[in-house]
């Protein structure tokens, strides 16, 4: 931790597949989000996921009658 006391999060978690393409796995809504041979196409692609789960949290709540 750092002298703030905050910790740090990371979107992303990433899985390297048998064929040696790489993985970016949303830690929010567990999708995965990207798969790119090489990690500079991977953060091309990651910028353009758009989370559901933080979609939900952005909506307000919607009552049932």
């Amino acid at each position: 931790m750092s002298e703030t006391g905050s910790v740090s999060f990371f979107q992303f978690v990433y899985r390297v597949n048998p064929d040696k393409t790489i993985d970016a796995i949303c830690a929010f809504c567990f999708l995965t989000a990207a798969t790119a041979e090489n990690e500079a196409d991977l953060h091309a692609q990651e910028s353009a996921h758009k989370c559901w789960e933080t979609k939900a949290r952005q909506q307000p709540e919607m009552k049932l009658q």
